[in-house]
């Protein structure tokens, strides 16, 4: 009897030191992933609605070079609130489509991450997700839509650093940067759009950013070990909302176009016709039908350089298409020039206020 305690009272203390020990190992465990994560560069990519892309992505390309990246996207608010007010169905269809399609990619090599979408005004998450995931880096496509989006950057830039992260953000929206143009108009803008053709008929279009190889850029990680402190102060991550999350009825949903959105598609467009030949005619209706490239060069899905580049090399090795190669850069240069008129003039998108009006 007195054996048969002893036996029992020996096993339950076994047990309490095997836990003591177990316990013992994973604290260090985990004080020793808090220090590696300490020591690595953490980088966070932002995706912006203009730039849903890995392709000629060369902000994306720079935030590789770290041990840790993450990769988000920043769903505003306002748009929750009224979408009657905001973009119809088929553009929110467009865009959910465009972010899975990114996700799914994201799920593959090299990059064996996936996207974080969160809910909020940029200037209160990332901040947020700086201190959260001590992150070392924020980088993303420099905005080209209007005058006050580049003051809308600065502010962005500001707070970033003011969190301890420095900032990566290259333009890659049009075919000529923004440098390159003011190194030909210089503060001025052009008069005209022949004035604005006529000038820049001196300049070559940028190339598309080419993907650094796997050797070439740090072995990606996406864990990140968070202090009980950042993580109160984490925003909350939320799943890709559906047209009914966002409030569209069935009757609106079941109206829908045929747009497949992303940049699987996109490119998957692009290639396709680039590999077969047509005469001008046919290539002319490609650009005007409905299966035309233009929603996914507005999302960023497609890099208007990298199409620039195909559509160059299709020319050079086809007969018969030279006046469409010609019709589609006039198209792209009078792009070129919106975003060159948008990005000098405060304003733009309105008649108050509007310098030129």
């Amino acid at each position: 009897m007195a054996s048969s305690q002893s036996d029992a009272l020996s096993a339950s203390r076994g047990r309490r030191d095997k836990g003591q020990n177990l316990r013992q190992v994973l604290f260090s465990q985990r004080k020793k992933n808090l220090k590696m994560t300490s020591s690595m560069e953490i980088s966070i990519h932002w995706f912006r609605l203009d730039c849903l892309r890995l392709h000629d992505n060369p902000a994306l390309f720079e935030s590789l070079n770290s041990q840790i990246v993450k990769f988000v996207f920043i769903l505003d608010p306002l748009s929750f609130k009224s979408c009657r007010r905001g973009p119809s169905a088929p553009v929110w269809q467009f865009l959910l489509e465009s972010l899975k399609d990114l996700d799914c990619k994201l799920h593959k090599s090299p990059y064996n991450s996936r996207l974080c979408v969160f809910k909020g005004e940029p200037t209160v998450i990332l901040p947020k997700l700086i201190r959260c995931w001590k992150a070392t880096k924020l980088t993303f496509q420099a905005s080209q839509s209007s005058y006050e989006a580049l003051k809308y950057d600065k502010i962005i830039s500001n707070i970033a650093m003011a969190n301890g992260a420095s900032i990566e953000c290259h333009y890659s929206h049009t075919l000529f940067s923004p440098e390159a143009l003011r190194g030909v108009f210089g503060d001025n803008i052009a008069s005209s759009f022949k004035e604005f053709v006529k000038t820049v008929s001196f300049l070559e279009p940028s190339l598309p950013a080419l993907q650094p190889s796997p050797c070439q850029t740090a072995p990606l990680s996406t864990e990140v070990q968070s202090s009980e402190s950042s993580k109160s102060d984490a925003p909350d991550e939320v799943p890709i909302p559906s047209l009914e999350d966002l409030g569209f009825t069935d009757e609106e949903i079941s109206r829908l176009c045929t747009w497949i959105g992303g940049e699987t598609e996109a490119l998957s467009k692009l290639f396709s016709y680039c590999c077969e030949e047509h005469d001008d005619k046919n290539m002319l209706n490609w650009l005007l039908a409905k299966e035309s490239l233009s929603p996914y060069f507005r999302f960023g899905c497609l890099s208007v350089r990298f199409f620039f580049s195909r559509v160059q090399q299709y020319n050079s090795n086809t007969n018969g298409c030279h006046s469409f190669f010609v019709r589609v850069k006039k198209n792209l240069l009078l792009r070129e020039y919106s975003y060159h008129l948008a990005m000098a003039t405060p304003n733009f998108d309105q008649q108050l206020k509007n310098p030129l009006c």
